[in-house]
């Protein structure tokens, strides 16, 4: 779920990187320990500074690099973590696990359609996106699971 390093000088390009959600029994301390407060806080500094966010491109590029990082440590530990659970499910279990992740996509399909055809704000948008992105990566690591 990431792409390889770069720097970013449009924050819209933020958009195009997913997004973990953490799943809502997710063990915090699997969280990686550097959530990038401070480089956030740094971009924040040089924006109220500056005002602008041409001249604040390197806070931009140290902080698309330290999300891109925690991102993908996220990724990889809810991949663990749920294959873990999910290996210990029944087969029934199993089929009714996959089938609510499903359902859930179903329901962020209808949700990103209205959004997108009432033109609603593209957060939103990138959001729903993003968790029909990872969902769908969820599906099909967990079908692969014995």
């Amino acid at each position: 779920m990431s792409r390889e390093s770069g720097s970013i000088d449009n924050p819209k390009d933020f958009q195009k990187e997913p997004m973990p959600k953490i799943p809502y029994d997710f063990p915090k301390e699997r969280l990686p320990l550097n959530l990038c407060e401070i480089e956030l806080a740094d971009i924040l500094k040089c924006v109220n500074y500056t005002g602008y966010t041409i001249q604040c491109s390197h806070y931009m590029t140290k902080y698309y690099l330290c999300k891109k990082k925690r991102d993908t440590a996220i990724f990889g530990e809810i991949q663990e973590w749920e294959t873990e659970k999910y290996s210990k499910l029944g087969l029934q279990e199993r089929r009714d696990y996959i089938q609510t992740i499903k359902d859930e996509n179903d329901e962020l399909n209808k949700k990103l359609k209205t959004a997108v055809k009432e033109n609603q704000d593209e957060n939103l948008q990138w959001r729903l996106s993003s968790d029909l992105k990872q969902n769908k990566w969820r599906v099909e690591y967990l079908s692969e699971t014995q």
